[in-house]
């Protein structure tokens, strides 16, 4: 297997783990107090800033297979967080080529953008549906939790996996690092 082959089946893999990781977190018990600490949707995270960075190793099966098993595992109406996902890194995934180019501020402002939109698509879906929903303290704490840890997703990726953007001009070598 050629090192760029075993670097793309490695990616891949190491997406669906750090995926699984955001799954099974939020279910660990951490604490004793239910509800005292509102976290944010770490796959929503990682699937937004991984679209961007390496598109091709976050195949829309794969990230559609880890919403919907998130929705499941985490007892939440089956499909219509894992639809906003969906929507959201295809959206991510369509405009990666405006934002190979861009800083980094660029990119944080269009996740917030997206962040925003996903959440307000879910409160209009829950309250179209009469579903039971947290209070707005929730949402809230989702929002401003999702708009502090995307960069430390990024971080994490960036310099913990070497998982970082390529411009479609650059070519990796055989080690599968771009010069």
């Amino acid at each position: 297997m050629s090192p760029q082959a075993w670097r793309y089946w490695f990616e891949i893999g190491l997406f669906t783990l750090l995926g699984l990781a955001a799954i099974y977190g939020p279910l660990l018990p951490f604490s004793l107090s239910p509800g005292s600490v509102i976290v944010p949707d770490f796959l929503f995270l990682l699937a937004c800033a991984w679209v961007v960075r390496q598109p091709d190793t976050a195949p829309f099966v794969l990230v559609a297979g880890l919403a919907f098993l998130a929705d499941a595992m985490l007892n939440r109406p089956m499909g219509l967080w894992a639809l906003i996902i969906i929507l959201a890194t295809e959206f991510l995934r369509g405009q990666r080529s405006a934002l190979v180019d861009q800083v980094f501020l660029i990119e944080w402002l269009t996740f917030v953008i997206v962040l925003a939109v996903a959440l307000l698509i879910n409160i209009v879906a829950l309250a179209l549906a009469l579903v039971p929903m947290p209070g707005s303290s929730a949402w809230l704490g989702l929002f401003l939790g999702g708009i502090l840890g995307y960069p430390v997703i990024c971080a994490v990726l960036h310099w913990g996996f070497r998982i970082r953007i390529h411009k479609p001009t650059e070519r990796s070598n055989r080690l599968g690092r771009v010069a």
